[in-house]
């Protein structure tokens, strides 16, 4: 009796552990793209014991990518994998060691999610059954699913990630909605996060009527606060800064499904990372601090743009880490429910649109409402991509756009943010069948570029119209 009685006493204790140590703040990186050349492979950054949750990118062609007639995503992590499924689904990969590491990093108390999006690829709905039927897809691939295909093997990943920039908002929520009715079957926690470019609202995110961030459940938003004129960079030189990390705060208290959703800052690793953004830490400790301070229930941690701009950057990530570490203790965060993927959502309400508004470096910052800005131009993390029917969007780069505003913008000339290995960067008129380097980019035409997928140039993609793409070493990007 005296041991059951006990036995119940600690279970209740390490639940209530596990929930103050879930709202703590964390710190994300993206994984997978080596961005800034070679990455290391993902379990020696579970094993560094800097990072809390590692997104693995991308799952950039869905749900039924343009160049294959599958069913399954295209997936591309550089050249941590680049072994095809077969001839038919020569863009699904199969990944062993990627799942060993999977399960391994879990180990060691590290999520894992995949994210589907990015800068370069096709994807998007029709309509809210193509999103349910593609659920149930990502269910048996890479969850508890009883799929044949896996490309992880038999590793289950924590959760998805959705960075989405092109095409309409049509079937997100029905996609999130389905893929949590599948993670209410399961004893474990998974988890839906999305990566929102940093000006409010995100127009394929939201919020706003049926977008993922007004009717969708998500656990953390990974808010991107560069190439924006809301970027980290800015706020420094203005005479209002922008920073609106005080108008997403609102939106997490009064518009989102999930009330206990988590805000992070979001970052580039170096200068290279992004084209506008980058800060040195004690900048980026300053304003993150003053966040936290303001928005201890909402403030959800750091996430960092990528693994390999944080290596050639003196591992940036790590001093990262670092700082949030130091957070947990320095300002009173877990103190508030943790957020649980499988909770029955409350109700929404309408999401504040109040327009930004300042952070200011104390307890009690005053809100400073300035002008919405107008619909952003973009600036590609690989390249700037039109909008296609909606079966099949494309994107508009995977790191955010810089945008125009009624705000003075510090000039920073557009760098796209995927350097790639030594390879070809010819510029001839068509793709070519020749060999080249994984990840390497070429412009075809002033207009067109192609991209190098496991040893051969995928066909030609367009700049948005009235961009021009630029070469730049083995990228490219649209300016």
């Amino acid at each position: 009796m005296a041991f059951t009685a006990l036995s119940k006493y600690f279970m209740l204790a390490c639940v209530f552990m596990q929930a103050v140590a879930s709202s703590q703040p964390k710190t994300v990186i993206y994984w997978g793209q080596e961005s800034d050349g070679k990455e290391k492979p993902l379990r020696d950054y579970c094993s560094s014991g800097d990072y809390d949750i590692i997104v693995l990118g991308f799952a950039y062609e869905f749900p039924t990518p343009s160049t294959h007639s599958s069913d399954y995503p295209a997936l591309n992590f550089a050249s941590h994998c680049e072994t095809p499924y077969n001839s038919d689904n020569p863009q699904l990969l199969i990944c062993p060691a990627i799942g060993a590491d999977i399960t391994y990093c879990q180990q060691l108390g590290v999520q894992i999610l995949l994210s589907f999006g990015g800068g370069v690829g096709r994807y998007g709905f029709s309509s809210d059954s193509q999103a349910v039927a593609f659920a149930t897809t990502v269910w048996n691939m890479f969850f508890e699913g009883t799929g044949l295909i896996r490309p992880f093997g038999n590793a289950i990943i924590d959760g998805v990630d959705l960075d989405i920039e092109g095409g309409s908002t049509t079937g997100y929520v029905a996609f999130i909605n389905k893929l949590r009715s599948y993670y209410s079957t399961s004893s474990r926690n998974y988890f839906i996060s999305s990566a929102p470019q940093c000006f409010y609202p995100d127009g394929r995110l939201g919020p706003g009527t049926g977008t993922a961030l007004t009717d969708g459940w998500m656990d953390y938003v990974f808010v991107q606060f560069y190439n924006n004129y809301c970027g980290l960079e800015f706020t420094p030189y203005l005479a209002t800064p922008q920073f609106n990390f005080d108008t997403w705060g609102k939106w997490a208290r009064t518009g989102s499904v999930n009330p206990n959703v988590k805000i992070f800052v979001g970052a580039p690793a170096s200068s290279r990372a992004a084209a506008a953004g980058f800060v040195t830490m004690p900048v980026l400790q300053s304003m993150v601090t003053a966040a936290a301070t303001a928005y201890p229930d909402v403030y959800g941690g750091i996430m960092v743009w990528d693994c390999s701009n944080s290596d050639n950057n003196n591992n940036y990530g790590h001093s990262v880490a670092a700082f949030v570490r130091s957070q947990r203790t320095s300002l009173s965060i877990g103190s508030s429910s943790s957020s649980s993927s499988v909770a029955t959502p409350s109700t929404p309400t309408s999401p504040s649109t109040t327009g930004r508004v300042v952070i200011a470096p104390t307890p009690a910052p005053t809100p400073v409402p300035v002008q919405v800005p107008v619909t952003p131009i973009t600036t590609s993390r690989m390249a700037q991509i039109p909008s296609l029917p909606p079966v099949v969007p494309l994107t508009t780069g995977s790191v955010k756009p810089v945008t125009t505003a009624s705000v003075p913008v510090v000039s920073v000339p557009p760098v796209a943010v995927v350097p790639k290995p030594v390879g070809s960067t010819s510029t001839s008129s068509s793709s070519s069948s020749t060999t080249c380097t994984a990840g390497n980019m070429k412009c075809l035409t002033s207009e067109t570029y192609s991209m190098c997928d496991r040893g051969r140039w995928n066909a030609a993609q367009s700049c948005q119209v009235g961009l021009t793409c630029t070469p730049s070493g083995n990228f490219i990007y649209c300016t």
